[in-house]
């Protein structure tokens, strides 16, 4: 499984997260909240989602899971 954590960095509970998730042979990583983005509407940019959600680096709508730990 690939599962995003939004969470604080350097917070305890991140980095025990993704350390349960290598036990468990998963992805975890940190999502940062300020590089989130969002797009919904009826006319989408050309060859993309009508719906998207993303970190500036990866649709975040291919993950499997992610936990919303706290928001700033």
């Amino acid at each position: 499984m690939r599962v995003g954590v939004l969470g604080n960095s350097g917070s305890w509970y991140c980095q025990d997260l993704i350390r349960a998730g290598k036990l468990s042979n998963h992805e975890v990583f940190r999502i940062d909240f300020p590089r989130l983005t969002a797009r919904v509407g009826l006319h989408p940019e050309p060859d993309s989602q009508k719906q998207t959600v993303t970190d500036i680096v990866q649709d975040l709508t291919k993950l499997d899971a992610i936990i919303v730990r706290t928001m700033p």
